[in-house]
């Protein structure tokens, strides 16, 4: 059974050690030093962090959201880092996981992400929570699908 719990900044370090190959490729052509960096920065940096906790207590995933600075923004950009025994929970994952973009979609009008073409599980993943495919994006060099999910369509 997973339990999901606000993130701690102590998660980021068992999140960025055991991270799958496909998001440590992300965290790494975004500039970061390690998946332990990103996930910290990711931490720092949003305001709705959670983790999804196996049932011996472990961190396996961890997300959260940014809302578009401004007064008024009904904008939201969504993270997920993952680490390899989600694969032992996909099930859950994907409920939990569609929970908070409903949720946050209730927030925001519209919901944007981004992801690495080739990470085919997590553009899957994406495309099956409702995102579709808003053009492709440069970092530090590497091209990147800008996924947007707006309410209403």
């Amino acid at each position: 059974m997973i339990e999901v719990i606000k993130a701690e900044r102590r998660h980021c370090g068992i999140i960025g050690t055991y991270m799958r190959p496909g998001d440590l490729k992300e965290c790494i052509d975004m500039g970061f030093e390690s998946g332990t960096a990103a996930a910290r920065h990711a931490f720092d940096n949003h305001t709705e962090n959670y983790t999804a906790l196996d049932e011996c207590g472990w961190p396996i995933a961890m997300w959260g959201c940014r809302p578009e600075a401004g007064i008024v923004s009904d904008k939201a950009y969504l993270w997920c880092m993952t680490t390899r025994q989600v694969e032992l929970h996909k099930k859950d994952i994907l409920k939990l996981s569609r929970d908070f973009v409903h949720r946050m979609q209730n927030k925001y009008r519209l919901l944007e992400s981004s992801v690495a073409p080739e990470y085919e599980a997590s553009v899957r993943w994406l495309h099956w929570l409702g995102f579709q495919i808003a053009g492709t994006e440069m970092y530090k060099g590497h091209a990147y699908y800008r996924v947007v999910r707006e309410r209403g369509l």
